[in-house]
């Protein structure tokens, strides 16, 4: 299968991150959507926090189940002081996989 470089632009308040994708001509909408947490991961690594936030709520969007997303969410939301948000956020990431805490 041939495959098709793709740039795709995420932007949201005052970021603009561009990213080349390179992935075959067939969508694989999993693939793009573990791209973007991996990229909020790289992000919230570099305590770009805001930005990793944001990539991390348009995943969490798609996937609002996904325990490691909301495990990062949280993480990310506490580093920004945010407590009581962080809380909750991490309240409903232990719903979903309870052993983990």
């Amino acid at each position: 299968m041939q495959e098709q470089p793709v740039i795709e632009s995420l932007r949201g308040g005052s970021i603009a991150a561009t990213i080349w994708l390179g992935f075959p001509a067939v969508e694989d909408t999993q693939s793009m959507d573990l791209k973007k947490l991996e990229l909020a991961f790289a992000l919230h690594q570099q305590e770009k926090l805001d930005e990793a936030m944001l990539l991390y709520s348009e995943f969490l969007s798609d996937d609002p189940g996904h325990f490691d997303a909301l495990h990062l969410m949280g993480l990310a939301t506490y580093q920004c002081g945010r407590l009581e948000e962080a809380e909750g956020v991490f309240r409903k990431a232990i719903s979903i996989k309870s052993d983990f805490a």
